[in-house]
């Protein structure tokens, strides 16, 4: 399957939905730093998507790479990423939960979604 996505990468550099299908198998199959490679590639296409920098902070987050993950994490945030839920069980982002700014990122999406918030 990698293999497949990355011949059709190869010849469609810029088709965003290889791309995403490329990243998340080379990610599962244990290749990170490629995937984190078309994390990259994705940013630089559609560097106004949440969905993009949450992935590439995920990746980075599973190099090791925390404060960078951090950062990418912030900018998923900034651009409208919205699901607190979803980064406090993420797997891909375990060596961030101990990690002060991570849980203020946490809580600040929560808090977005208070309905006390919102009035």
């Amino acid at each position: 399957m990698a293999g497949f996505l990355s011949r059709k990468a190869l010849r469609k550099p810029a088709q965003v939905g290889v791309l995403v299908s490329l990243a998340r198998v080379l990610t599962r199959l244990g290749l990170v730093e490629e995937g984190m490679k078309v994390d990259r590639r994705l940013v630089a296409l559609m560097p106004r998507s949440p969905v993009v920098h949450y992935n590439l902070g995920c990746s980075l987050a599973l190099t090791g790479r925390r404060r960078r993950a951090l950062e990418s994490l912030r900018q998923a945030i900034a651009l409208g990423y919205d699901d607190p839920e979803f980064m406090r069980r993420d797997g891909d982002l375990a060596c961030l939960r101990a990690e002060p700014v991570f849980a203020a990122m946490i809580a600040e999406l929560v808090d977005r979604h208070s309905p006390i918030s919102r009035n």
